[in-house]
């Protein structure tokens, strides 16, 4: 509960503290006490679960390293309550808005049972661009089909003396890879080797040493980029897009949201030039690769995860809250903050303009489009709106363990994009697949080579026919001379 000072400083934390005091007044003599530890730390918060000083909620997320077969891993380890009966109880899958309702199921589903409730949902992360500068170089904005290639023309034509085209983050390569389909192509189905799985970029190095050779392009010979190996967070990409030093940088789509309040703001660069932000900075998904598949990013769900040594009536009370605070206590809360400020900017952000429940939209004020502007409200809602991709765990059991690191790719990566001279790309993407392999030698999974079998046949299966939905060229030029002549031989068939 904020302190009263905290309350008296913050339209914002008082109408939380207010929708926070509805809740205690309907559930007395429960106490809620918050705890320092750092829940977003992995390695802490596995430590803490696994030692009983976890606290009572927590993002779920995080205990496995924001990778779905590394959490499924931890849910298997017992480190989150089984909360399955409960969310069949109330119904919740049922409430959720229909673009959360499939992402939730694909990922979140372990087994037929379920360790954690839906927490937010993204559209995942996309590329911000000057709406204003575009226009001054006469460069047509991104639209929801636009390509890599799309991005390397643009940036060449925005890259000027004192500005360059974008400011890319250290892991901008991958992004460029998963566009592609590297975390489809690259790993092949092994039922006979002790992981199951083994990496294979040889049979399309064709694919991704184009896409390194491009990119090394705009590094080093064009200079549209602005990157540096330190550049691990979104604070250096933003810093350059708020100086002007950059037409464009990648980043999720909730940043748009920031204060106004922030000197690192949009809407402060906005208020900085005396514009609507939403004449200033626009936002577009992910580039699709070149065949019309997977944007970097597509939407995904962040959840929270119950303490698996609660009592039923502490689980009770916590799922309690969670569902009182995603609900009307969420309401309660805009409408509040919106009675105080007439201000559309503070009630359409992350968590309403993409709500977890269906009905949560309608109880609201005004219209996002009012807060923000049409060009980012349209493209977030048609990104959120595209099908889920197969997810593994919903066609394998998750491994006891997780499996092998993944810093031999982040290496070979920050290779690529930063060092300078003639680099053997061939090479260097054989000697990845030989690390990689070598690695899962010494891993062991915890799934029997029949199950295994019978779950990744309908995994690639379910991809097979989402992609002649989703991608129907990707499918036929790609996905289906892959699936025949490298999975289904590997699975027997």
């Amino acid at each position: 509960m904020p302190s009263k000072a905290e309350q008296k400083g913050s339209v914002t934390l008082q109408a939380y503290a207010d929708a926070l005091q509805e809740w205690y007044d309907a559930n007395p003599g429960v106490e809620l006490r918050k705890t320092s530890i750092d829940i977003w730390d992995q390695e802490a918060m596995v430590t803490a679960v696994a030692g009983g000083t976890a606290p009572a909620i927590y993002p779920s997320n995080p205990l496995g390293g924001w990778s779905q077969p590394e959490i499924n891993s931890a849910f298997k380890q017992g480190l989150a309550a089984d909360v399955t009966e409960r969310i069949d109880s109330s119904g919740l899958v049922g409430k959720l808005s229909d673009y959360v309702r499939p992402a939730f199921e694909s990922a979140w589903k372990v087994g037929g049972k379920y360790y954690g409730v839906p927490g937010g949902y993204s559209v995942g992360d996309g590329i911000f661009y000057r709406r204003d500068l575009f226009a001054q170089a006469d460069v047509a904005e991104p639209t929801p089909k636009w390509t890599w290639a799309d991005v390397q023309r643009m940036a060449r034509a925005l890259t000027v003396k004192d500005r360059k085209g974008i400011a890319e983050p250290a892991w901008a390569l991958s992004m460029r890879f998963t566009s592609a389909g590297s975390g489809l192509l690259t790993e092949l189905p092994a039922p006979d080797t002790t992981w199951h799985w083994r990496s294979d970029y040889t049979s399309m190095a064709d694919t991704w040493v184009t896409i390194i050779e491009d990119f090394r392009r705009m590094m080093f010979e064009e200079r549209s980029i602005v990157s540096d190996i330190s550049y691990n967070s979104w604070n250096e990409v933003t810093a350059a897009f708020l100086r002007d030093d950059v037409a464009m940088r990648p980043g999720n789509s909730t940043s748009y949201f920031d204060s106004p309040d922030s000197d690192t703001s949009f809407a402060s660069l906005a208020k900085r030039l005396d514009k609507p932000v939403g004449d200033v900075v626009g936002w577009m998904s992910y580039p699709l690769g070149e065949q019309g598949q997977f944007p970097g990013r597509r939407s995904f769900i962040t959840a929270y995860s119950f303490n698996p040594d609660l009592d039923s009536e502490a689980l009770d009370a916590c799922f309690s809250l969670y569902s009182f605070m995603i609900g009307p206590g969420l309401v309660q809360q805009v409408n509040a903050v919106y009675e105080k400020t007439k201000d559309l900017r503070q009630v359409y952000d992350a968590g309403t303009l993409t709500p977890i429940l269906a009905e949560t939209r309608g109880k609201l004020p005004g219209s996002p489009e009012e807060a923000w502007g049409k060009q980012f409200v349209d493209a977030v809602l048609g990104a959120g709106s595209r099908m889920v991709v197969p997810e593994r765990s919903s066609y394998l059991p998750p491994e006891e363990k997780a499996g092998p690191s993944s810093k031999a790719s982040e290496d070979a990566f920050s290779r690529w994009m930063y060092e300078r001279g003639d680099l053997d790309l061939r090479a260097d993407v054989r000697r990845l697949e030989a690390t990689l392999n070598k690695q899962a030698e010494s891993f062991s999974s915890s799934v029997g080579k029949e199950e295994f079998v019978a779950g990744a046949k309908k995994y690639f299966a379910a991809h097979d026919e989402f992609w002649q939905t989703d991608a129907p060229e990707f499918h036929k030029q790609i996905f289906r001379p892959w699936y025949d002549d490298r999975v289904l031989p590997a699975l027997g068939e």
